[in-house]
């Protein structure tokens, strides 16, 4: 384990986006990370890795390996303007079958499609009340007026559909 001072000294030393903890266990990173910014999720504790951007984005065959070779695991979850609702489902469903006891980075180019999607996680899966989840999406790197909208839509509509299957099956009975 790196000493508090060295991992400080490590962070200050380095012009890499350095992962942030929004809640326990769980971070996020202000653009895209290279090989130091990952020695120091390591160093922090982080078991898991998730990238938002997609292929257009570039190969990142290179970050997988070396999340591996750190002793993590990576997982790629693709999120783009249009298949916003694809994504988000995917990336909703990823973190609910992640471990209990998984400390976990996400993170796209800059962060915004990052806190777009954990504000959908937090509000779909974890039951946390708007206001509260977009202050912590905001923290977490969500800036754009698109991503807010898009992401609120697919909240809203996600809500609608999962109260129609709720009545639809009452319904049956």
């Amino acid at each position: 384990m790196i000493p508090v001072l060295s991992l400080l000294t490590l962070v200050q030393l380095s012009p890499s986006p350095a992962p942030t903890e929004i809640q326990p266990g769980l971070f996020v990173l202000p653009g895209s990370p290279d090989a130091h910014t990952l020695a120091l999720a390591k160093a922090l504790g982080i078991t898991h890795v998730i990238n938002l951007r997609t292929a257009e984005e570039g190969d990142f065959g290179w970050e997988a390996t070396a999340v591996q070779d750190l002793g993590g695991t990576y997982l790629s979850c693709p999120l783009s303007s249009n298949a916003i609702s694809d994504g988000l489902d995917r990336f909703r469903t990823l973190m609910s079958s992640l471990p209990s006891t998984a400390k976990v980075l996400v993170h796209c180019a800059s962060g915004n499609r990052a806190g777009g999607a954990l504000f959908a996680f937090w509000t779909l899966n974890k039951v946390m009340p708007v206001e509260e989840a977009l202050v912590l999406a905001k923290r977490a790197g969500l800036r754009t007026p698109s991503t807010e909208s898009a992401v609120k839509t697919y909240v809203t509509d996600a809500r609608a559909a999962q109260a129609f299957r709720r009545f639809s099956l009452a319904d049956s009975d």
